[in-house]
């Protein structure tokens, strides 16, 4: 027998002859570590500057609206004021003075009858009015036709007259009349109706009186800064020819001039 080569080992260790050589592991790989993101572009610098300067631009114009605001309100609220002294003040110039106040509870003195025929003057506790009875004065007379009566006062003065008021009263159906005068003798009436038994408060304003067709004036107007120290009450119902007998009653008599004394016409 042919001796045999001894066998040599083969690097790797010894196969046996049917086995089917296996392929050496591969080497493990360290775990891929996450990378980070790459940081984002930043805006263009000058971009963000305007965007600044624009947002501080829009405040100050907020800013600037705000303080006008503020400003306008500060200044209505100061005209409103200004507006409420200077009317305060031009109403209290304007404000009527008190010139005669005639309550009668006391006299009727210096009051006198005028016209035709003659009455009485007389105070009494004249009708109740509001529930109250006080002195007044009292005109007793008798109308006829074509004829009239009344009363007559003269005081210090009439000039710049602004309003008669009193309270008026008649037992019988009547038309009445206050009477004024300018210096240079022009008449003029202010005439009102009354109904018997009934209290009615009268306001003879300037403006209200109407030159008497028995008179003439160069402009037709109650001039105030030209009336005469006299103020009349008569029943002119005889014009109308009207007759009877009756008594009118007077209280409360207030005459006012304008407070500024301004000559005008009316």
């Amino acid at each position: 027998m042919e001796p045999k080569e001894p066998m040599q080992d083969q690097p790797g260790g010894s196969e046996s002859p049917g086995d089917s050589p296996v392929a050496p592991a591969a080497p493990e790989t360290p775990a891929a570590k996450e990378v980070p993101a790459a940081p984002k572009a930043t805006a263009d610098p000058s971009a963000a500057i305007k965007d600044h300067r624009a947002i501080d631009a829009y405040e100050a114009l907020a800013r600037k609206r705000k303080k006008k605001s503020l400003m306008l309100a500060i200044a209505g609220f100061a005209i409103v004021v200004i507006g409420t002294v200077i009317l305060f003040t031009l109403s209290q110039s304007l404000q009527d003075r008190l010139m005669y106040h005639y309550d009668f509870d006391k006299s009727v003195s210096g009051w006198v009858p005028m016209g035709s025929p003659l009455g009485t003057v007389t105070r009494v506790p004249g009708p109740p009015r509001d529930g109250k009875a006080s002195g007044c004065l009292c005109y007793a007379y008798r109308a006829t036709p074509g004829g009239f009566t009344g009363i007559v006062r003269f005081v210090p003065t009439l000039k710049y007259l602004s309003k008669i008021e009193f309270w008026c009263y008649s037992e019988h159906e009547a038309e009445l009349t206050v009477g004024l005068e300018e210096d240079d003798g022009s008449s003029y009436l202010y005439v009102f109706s009354l109904k018997p038994g009934e209290w009615k408060q009268i306001s003879a304003l300037p403006e209200s009186f109407v030159l008497n067709r028995s008179s003439k004036d160069e402009n037709g107007m109650l001039d105030i800064d030209q009336l005469s120290p006299k103020v009349l009450f008569a029943d002119v119902s005889g014009l109308k020819g009207m007759q009877f007998e009756s008594r009118f009653y007077l209280d409360d008599l207030v005459i006012t001039r304008r407070k500024d004394n301004a000559p005008r016409s009316l």
